[in-house]
């Protein structure tokens, strides 16, 4: 947002120097991105007078001028066509750089001719878009007279940049507001009464059919105005700040809204087709817009119509059809307040950015409306003339904004670190607009919507008492203390996960609506104010994600990688509507092919293994997880499992199904795992095992194979034979899973190896037999295998 000094200084009493002001606008979050001295920007250009022009030997459109500059005449080629003579010109002498382009005049030759300078246009000058011909100065401008002195732009001009937050601050008021809060200076507060009358009604009616995305439309009919000769200081600091100037009622407006923060609209009453009704667009509702351009709506946007057609889109741009011009004699006013949710998503979808979205996305001041339409009434007849009718007033539904907050000084101490006298809590609050009652805040309507928590109030009160102020006092921390237990698992996690072949990946915490549906969820986290349509709702599961990165990876040429996140995902199921989880996913070869192997692609195991290896570093023992087949429907039917302890589940793991990499155009076949941390129980690292424990006695491993029903799961079985002697079996790992040609239709050969680890002594052969009669019995009667 751009302004100038005068014009702050019509709202701030102030003897403060530049610096001083740009530092405090800083320092209360206002960040000064520029600020402009005009006085040096145009120091090199001069008044001069044309006292010859005559037409260029060589061209139809030149003309070779003499003009003096109050010491010499210098001869300038000029292809103005208002280059006449007798007229006081704006003269850039060789070596002035021009604002426009910042190009430098010298001396040279145009077609032949000799030209020492050149005469400037407002355009080139950057005071308006008007090209047509060069600056015609009045008869009192002095011949050798400095420019900058003639047009009063001898001025300082602020350039500040805005938080989506601060919308308050969106006007020169708001900004001269904040400013007396530092005591630099004092806010002179706007006039209350006003001079006009307003006796007649309103020729045009309100209606507010859309109640949610309309809280308020203000309007008043003003007949018999002049739409001519704007006031001079008005004129002058738009076109300082760098706003065309167009016709008096556009400037008014453009004017007041950067003043007061409220965008407003006029429109000329003839050109309206009945009264006005606020009311959603229809599917696919053309509208042409200013400057003639035609847009396409949909119905999620909210409009300003009259009976016949679309006068605007509300709290974005006016309409070419109902828009004022200079034989405009009637007008209505619009001072409106729409829902900035709305807003946003209209002026995205358009891809449209006025002044007027900017202000209205980021909140404007409810409470002002009454006041700025009279405030606006008046500048309009004042500089226009006309008579006002009464208001039309008319709401829709309000927002449930905060409006008182609970406070106790204390809470600073506690925050910052340090005390604030009571005395300077409330000065610097209540120049802010805040409302102070025994142990509460009363919030300002300018600030609703953005203060929400006692932690707000102290944010305002430390920036405007001055970072720079708060006294340097030595931090004790312990190095234990930098990492909470559960950060420190998760950076043991991802080292594990790394030196396992997988690489760390980050992304959005958001996908889009469809793609979180095709992978099976419904109750899902809407944004309300997402910034793109394909980030609209909260991630379920960060699987999504991996498989895009995945997507992008093979259209380069890499086919052989894995990629895991830790993250937050987000449904209404879990505890504050998130849980932390950590996804993984592999494609491609986990070992190429050689002379002495075959190439293997990655698969179940593999990340099965994955999963483990994350549980043992978050000290849980994976032989003590169940596996079953209930899993999302992004993952394959019968290549996949989730793991459980007892009846909470810690991760699901398998191949991604065909389907979904169908969807994602990915042809190679990727394996996938989450983990949900969670869930996983907090073991105290003490009384986990903290070494290997070998048994000083020989190992015994035997193979089994079973035929089993083709439906029993694995599981099962690893679960018998672990019954069977948990003291000795230490191990039981399936190595092959067959069906086909030798097994009976409708079943299956399960291989399995056990070791038989004895911790106090050598067993003895028939020892072992036992052992191993016991499995083969326990599997044939529970599981009905049969020993193949």
């Amino acid at each position: 947002m751009k302004f100038t000094l005068a014009w702050l200084k019509r709202h701030l009493k102030t003897e403060a120097s530049i610096a001083e002001i740009t530092h405090a606008l800083t320092n209360l979050g206002l960040e000064v991105e520029e600020v402009i001295d005009n006085a040096k920007a145009y120091q090199s250009f001069i008044v001069a007078e044309i006292e010859e022009a005559v037409k260029h030997p060589d061209s139809e459109k030149l003309k070779v001028c003499k003009v003096h500059n109050g010491n010499e005449t210098l001869q300038i080629v000029c292809g103005a066509p208002n280059a006449r003579v007798g007229i006081k010109v704006v003269l850039a002498p060789i070596g002035t750089k021009i604002p426009l382009n910042g190009m430098e005049i010298k001396a040279s030759k145009i077609r032949g001719i000799e030209s020492n300078g050149m005469l400037c246009s407002a355009e080139e000058l950057g005071l308006s878009g008007d090209g047509e011909g060069i600056i015609e100065l009045g008869s009192d401008a002095r011949v050798g007279q400095k420019f900058a002195e003639v047009a009063g732009l001898n001025e300082t001009i602020f350039h500040i940049g805005l938080t989506p937050n601060r919308g308050d601050a969106a006007s020169v008021y708001g900004i001269a507001r904040d400013l007396s809060a530092t005591s630099i200076g004092e806010l002179i507060t706007p006039k209350s009464s006003y001079s006009f009358e307003s006796k007649a009604e309103s020729k045009i009616k309100v209606t507010i059919e859309d109640r949610t995305g309309c809280y308020e439309f203000l309007g008043r009919y003003i007949r018999d105005v002049k739409n001519s000769v704007l006031a001079e200081n008005i004129a002058k600091t738009l076109q300082l700040i760098g706003s065309s100037p167009k016709t008096a009622l556009v400037d008014i407006s453009n004017y007041t809204m950067m003043e007061f923060g409220r965008p407003n609209h006029i429109y000329d009453a003839d050109k309206i087709e009945g009264d006005i009704v606020v009311r959603k667009a229809k599917s696919e509702e053309k509208f042409i817009a200013l400057g003639g351009e035609e847009l396409q709506l949909d119905e999620d946007m909210l409009v300003i119509a009259d009976n016949k057609k679309i006068l605007a889109v509300a709290g974005i741009i006016g309409g070419e059809l109902s828009k004022v011009d200079e034989n405009t004699k009637n007008i209505f006013i619009e001072v409106a307040n729409f829902n900035p949710l709305n807003i946003a998503r209209t002026g995205r979808k358009l891809n449209i950015n006025t002044d007027a979205r900017y202000r209205f996305e980021r909140r404007v001041d409810a409470g002002i409306s009454e006041f700025f339409i009279n405030h606006l009434t008046e500048a309009v007849m004042t500089n226009c003339g006309g008579e006002a009718s009464n208001l039309v007033s008319i709401c829709g539904e309000q927002p449930k904004y905060i409006s008182e907050i609970k406070f106790s000084p204390a809470i600073i101490s506690k925050v910052a670190g340090f005390e604030i006298e009571q005395t300077k809590i409330n000065e610097i609050l209540q120049k802010l607009g805040f409302i102070i009652e025994e142990n509460k805040v009363k919030i300002p309507t300018h600030r609703r919507g953005d203060i929400t928590s006692e932690i707000d109030l102290v944010e305002e009160i430390l920036r405007v008492y001055g970072f720079e102020n708060i006294p340097s006092a030595e931090i004790l921390i312990k190095a234990s203390e930098l990492f909470s237990k559960s950060l420190e698992k998760e950076k043991r996690i991802s080292e594990r996960l790394r030196l396992k072949g997988l690489d760390e990946v980050i992304s959005w915490s958001f996908t889009d609506e469809q793609t979180a549906k095709n992978f099976g969820f419904d109750n899902l986290i809407m944004l309300e104010n997402p910034i793109s349509s394909e980030l609209s709702v909260m991630r379920p599961t960060i699987i999504p994600n991996l498989l895009g990165f995945i997507a992008k990876n093979l259209v380069r040429g890499f086919n052989n990688f894995g990629l895991f996140e830790r993250g937050e995902i987000f449904g209404k199921e879990f505890r504050d509507s998130q849980s932390a989880c950590i996804s993984g996913v592999r494609v491609g070869n986990m070992s190429d092919k050689t002379v002495h192997k075959e190439e293997r692609k990655a698969d179940f195991y593999d990340i099965k293994s994955d999963v483990f290896a994350i549980c043992s570093e978050a000290l849980l023992n994976p032989e003590n997880l169940s596996v079953t087949k209930n899993v999302p429907q992004y993952y394959h039917p019968y290549r996949s499992g989730a793991f459980k302890l007892g009846n909470k589940l810690i991760a699901f793991a398998g191949e991604i199904h065909p389907n979904i990499l169908k969807t994602l155009n990915i042809k190679e076949n990727v394996v996938g795992f989450e983990v949900f941390l969670e869930n996983i129980p907090k073991v105290n690292p003490k009384n986990a095992k903290s070494k290997l424990e070998l048994s000083d006695f020989q190992a015994v491993n035997r193979d089994f194979a079973f035929i089993v029903d083709e439906a029993l799961e694995a599981q099962s079985i690893l679960k018998v034979i672990k019954s069977v002697n948990k003291s000795l079996i230490e191990n039981v790992s399936i190595f092959d899973i067959y069906s086909g040609k030798g097994v009976e239709e409708g079943k299956k050969s399960i291989a399995l190896s056990i070791k038989i680890q004895p911790k106090d002594k050598t067993l003895f052969d028939k020892e072992i037999e036992e052992i191993c009669t016991n499995i083969i019995n326990e599997v044939s009667i529970k599981c009905g295998a049969k020993l193949r």
